[in-house]
């Protein structure tokens, strides 16, 4: 049977925002025309905005689709894949302690039983493997409910001296998909259906920190670089997708302020730029959108 599934991985990058927990942001992505929540991304199917909500206007709804195939939804940049949206996510920079939030799971019309999964795994970027190192991994298994109820789980750290820098969210209606078969359960939904079950609905997320502080991580807009230092290329992250009509502008100065360059194609929820032409050395950088300013630096160091 096929199992709800919230997934949260984290990546490789250096800051600590949970952007949009409460789903009232929403936006239309101009490449596939779906109008869905800022700095989260779901399938064309099995996944859309909902007014069933435990506050506000809007909540997440993802749900299983033809009878068995999965709908999912994504913190960070959309990929084709749930494979592949186990290496997307946005930075986090704080350690968070214990995730929170309200879900609501319908299990009606399904053809065998059910469960909700919430699945967290948070990484850290080794500089010297080059990879992403595991350092939180639990699951927490959740029942269907008529109304929507609270769940919160406590974050088990494998390694608790290290600090995560990055964080992917995923909900999904089908785990199979993550399993080494990749094979999705037949015929989850009942036959007298339309093919649409298992409509698994979330809202008001949140992040716990230090000291049982609840939100720390808010919708103020954030960034993290990686590698830091870099030598021949750098990447900075944002903690929300940036659209055309943010007006954005990325500007990058060096240690006496001067500016470098301006770069006005900014979309998505990074950049990517060379820095083979720059010295070693300390560099600035802002982002500036219509109402909002962020600011961050990076060291540029080569041997030889």
């Amino acid at each position: 049977m096929k199992k709800i599934i919230l997934l949260l991985f984290c990546v490789n990058t250096c800051f600590a925002q949970l952007y949009n927990g409460n789903f009232e942001s929403i936006q239309t992505n101009t490449v596939t025309s779906k109008t869905f929540f800022n700095s989260w991304s779901g399938v064309v199917y099995g996944s859309d905005t909902s007014s069933i909500s435990n506050s506000g206007n809007y909540a997440a709804k993802v749900w299983s689709w033809y009878y068995y195939s999965p709908g999912y939804m994504s913190y960070g940049p959309p990929l084709n894949s749930l494979d592949k949206l186990m290496g997307g996510g946005l930075p986090v920079s704080a350690k968070p302690t214990a995730v929170n939030g309200f879900y609501k799971f319908d299990s009606t019309n399904i053809m065998t039983k059910d469960s909700a999964y919430i699945f967290l795994a948070l990484k850290k970027w080794n500089t010297t493997t080059n990879k992403r190192d595991t350092i939180a991994f639990c699951w927490k298994k959740l029942p269907p409910v008529n109304i929507y109820t609270p769940f919160s789980f406590t974050i088990p750290y494998i390694n608790s001296m290290l600090q995560p820098d990055s964080m992917v969210l995923i909900f999904a209606t089908d785990d199979s998909y993550l399993s080494s078969s990749g094979s999705p359960v037949k015929n989850v939904c009942s036959t007298s259906t339309n093919g649409n079950c298992a409509y698994f609905y979330i809202d008001d997320l949140s992040l716990s920190g230090p000291a049982g502080l609840t939100n720390i991580y808010g919708n103020k807009l954030s960034s993290g670089v990686f590698p830091n230092p870099a030598s021949d290329e750098i990447n900075v992250k944002f903690n929300r997708f940036i659209i055309a009509s943010d007006n954005p502008v990325f500007t990058l100065y060096n240690a006496a302020g001067q500016k470098i360059t301006d770069i006005k194609q900014v979309e998505g929820s990074s950049i990517k730029f060379d820095t083979k032409h720059l010295c070693n050395g300390v560099y600035f950088y802002t982002l500036k959108l219509n109402n909002e300013t962020l600011s961050g630096k990076f060291v540029v160091s080569r041997n030889g």
